[in-house]
């Protein structure tokens, strides 16, 4: 419980910038075309990394996953660093 809390509290700090930096790259006019493909690739890509976190769990074991999601998730955060103002 006390993970699920602390991934809220991250979830709702990232997505008011995301949409922030979202809106200050795109123009006025593609703004709401540029989200609805973000979110719509957003669930089929959670869909997809479901079924492939699946296979991997299951053919490797959880240290694999969890030390590919920390690797990810430490990339993505160096690219979004270098690229904000």
């Amino acid at each position: 419980m006390l993970a699920e809390i602390i991934g809220a509290v991250g979830y709702s700090m990232q997505m008011p910038s995301f949409y922030s930096l979202l809106a200050e790259a795109t123009k006025r006019e593609r703004r709401e075309l540029e989200i609805g493909l973000i979110e719509s690739s957003w669930n089929i890509f959670y869909g997809a990394a479901s079924i492939a976190s699946g296979m991997v769990v299951m053919t490797f074991g959880f240290s694999l996953i969890f030390s590919l999601a920390s690797f990810l998730h430490f990339t993505s955060s160096i690219i979004v660093g270098r690229k904000m103002k």
